[in-house]
């Protein structure tokens, strides 16, 4: 009897692994973002289509209004001097994704795509 109860919690555990649900932070598609906070070779992008919601909230007001944010790491080969504060770009992700609060990921690549 113990040796069902063992497989049936190690079933449960592994169905429960598999889970191929996703949100919009785990999908490798372009994404695009306002850039908030630079420090280094991290950029904080805020994923919304709204340049003064990006810029003027807090992250908890952003957060209260389920605005994804997300600090991407971007390589040597990939960083580039003309990415600001304010600037929007457009990026994707590689590797897996820290659900914290804001996301953490690693750049595949990362582009301005309006300096305004």
């Amino acid at each position: 009897m113990k040796n069902y109860a063992f497989l049936l919690i190690l079933l449960l555990c592994f169905v429960t692994g598999c889970s191929s649900e996703k949100n919009a932070l785990e999908s490798a598609e372009q994404q695009e973002g306002y850039v908030k906070e630079i420090k280094g070779n991290q950029y904080l992008i805020i994923i919304t289509e709204d340049k003064n919601a990006a810029l003027s909230n807090t992250m908890v007001q952003l957060a209260e209004k389920d605005i994804p944010s997300i600090w991407v790491t971007v390589s040597e080969e990939l960083l580039s001097g003309n990415i600001k504060v304010g600037n929007k770009v457009q990026f994707s992700t590689k590797g897996p994704i820290d659900q914290s609060s804001p996301a953490k990921g690693t750049a595949q690549n990362i582009v301005v795509i309006d300096e305004s």
